[in-house]
């Protein structure tokens, strides 16, 4: 990259000139070859991705990238399906030689990488790849692969990260970034590769960074005529360090941080225009308006509604509309709420039921509950007739009295229990055949199926147990019922 693109995007994200110079010397240079593996982890909101992003969408021609968010998906094998699909699209593959088959494992995409990717490295310059540098530089190309959020919890084998990070040892040109949380020693059972640190924030680089033109707030019509652009610019700067030595707990983000400024700016603001204050003086300001920064309701919002609490009283009286929240069972979609329900019967229903429960081919009489009680049959011309109750048979008395003996205590009193994906999926099928319409006659399908997963498992409704494909229990059952209703 040229100098000064460089310095364009220091000043975009400041504070991070170390990083963003590592990165384009080794991701960017068009004649040094680059890591076969690198390795980019920090807390989340410390610009791993957006500076990564900015880089490779100014990377020159002879340089191309695929970009797969790993939160996006819960299977390795839609993780290798659909990393196949992009980097097709991105090397403008042919259907000759797309290949036929599907890509579900690890073996599968490296075979395709490497066809794929050696045939566009060996390939010559086309025009215009070779226009940002000299003719007598010799030119590499590269493809980058991005996996962003590789620590996201996803169903694979132990193996499979190590099989992705052997993949570019065999491909010249490709280079594997992987972008995490907090990476683990010797994760890739091999030579630690290059690892580009991004730390937090701390108290001075986040205002530096909330007082860019950009992250600035619009200055109201209102305060025009009495403040200038640099005195509006100082104001912000004060409030926002305020809210950062005022809030109880430290912050671990820059976009929590930026979240909770603008949601409490607005509401000082209409404070200080309907009970007075002089914008000039934040010190009064803030001494007038001080209980607008004791509100836990907007420092901390809760998923689910809560009581009246200050902060209703507070914006009444700003002359500010009080939001209304709507409870959870109302806000889920639709296939969310369908999701719930499947997995609320695969967690309390035995899968030996699902056949008959489940399913359009079984016999409807089967699915009649039989009762150990007397029926009482009555016609309007015959008189009521009392029949006997059908008599267990020995093996079910055997049973129920070896388990009373033994102190079992009965399944529908344990709880929710353990179900696998494929049958909770399974279920869900089911019930969107069974109620189309209430699903504008189709349900989710294919990878907004699998987002509608990942946003129950986000909302701890449905939490993964176990290292397989089994998905937990946790299915809050005062919340089904709500959603039921």
């Amino acid at each position: 990259m040229r100098p000064d693109e460089v310095r364009d995007i220091e000043s975009t994200f400041p504070h991070r000139s170390t990083q963003i110079q590592r990165l384009s010397s080794l991701l960017l240079s068009p004649t040094l070859p680059s890591p076969p593996v690198l390795v980019l982890y920090g807390q989340p909101s410390t610009g791993k991705t957006s500076i990564t992003k900015t880089l490779l969408q100014l990377a020159p021609r002879s340089i191309r990238h695929v970009w797969a968010p790993c939160t996006e998906y819960i299977t390795s094998r839609q993780l290798c399906e659909r990393v196949s699909d992009l980097c097709r699209d991105a090397l403008d593959v042919d259907d000759a030689d797309a290949g036929t088959g599907r890509c579900e494992n690890v073996g599968a995409l490296a075979v395709r990488l490497g066809y794929w990717v050696g045939k566009w490295v060996n390939s010559p310059m086309s025009g215009g790849e070779d226009d940002d540098f000299p003719r007598s530089a010799p030119i590499r190309k590269k493809f980058i692969l991005v996996l962003d959020s590789m620590d996201a919890p996803i169903e694979a084998n132990p193996l499979f990260l190590p099989a992705l990070g052997r993949i570019p040892e065999s491909i010249p040109g490709l280079t594997l970034v992987l972008i995490m949380r907090n990476p683990k020693p010797n994760m890739l059972h091999a030579t630690s590769p290059p690892h580009i640190f991004f730390p937090s924030y701390t108290k001075t680089e986040l205002i530096t960074i909330l007082s860019l033109p950009t992250q600035t707030p619009k200055m109201p019509s209102s305060y025009i005529d009495s403040l200038t652009p640099t005195e509006w610019t100082s104001f912000w700067s004060q409030f926002t360090s305020t809210i950062h030595d005022t809030l109880a707990r430290p912050f671990r983000d820059l976009s929590q941080f930026r979240l909770i400024c603008r949601r409490i700016f607005p509401l000082f603001l209409s404070s200080i225009r309907t009970r007075g204050g002089d914008p000039k003086n934040f010190s009064e300001c803030y001494i007038r308006h001080k209980e607008i920064f004791r509100l836990d309701s907007l420092i901390a919002p809760s998923l689910l509604p809560s009581p009246p609490t200050t902060t209703q009283t507070l914006t009444s009286t700003a002359s500010t509309p009080a939001p209304t929240s709507k409870p959870l069972s109302q806000t889920l979609p639709t296939t969310s709420k369908f999701l719930l329900i499947a997995a609320h019967l695969a967690s309390f229903t035995q899968a030996r039921h699902d056949y008959n429960l489940f399913t359009a081919f079984a016999d409807s009489s089967s699915r009649r509950r039989r009762i150990n009680t007397s029926t009482v049959r009555s016609t309007p011309n015959t008189p009521s007739k009392v029949t006997k109750p059908r008599q267990a048979t020995t093996s079910t008395v055997s049973a129920t009295t070896a388990a009373q003996k033994r102190g079992m205590i009965p399944r529908n009193l344990l709880g929710p229990q353990t179900f696998g994906l494929e049958r909770w999926l399974a279920i869900y099928r089911f019930l969107s055949s069974v109620n189309a319409p209430n699903l504008g006659g189709k349900g989710a399908k294919g990878g907004d199926l699998s987002s509608e997963v990942a946003t129950l498992g986000q909302l701890r409704l449905v939490v993964r147990v176990g290292g397989g494909s089994d998905v937990p229990r946790s299915v809050g059952v005062d919340l089904v019922g709500l959603v039921m209703e």
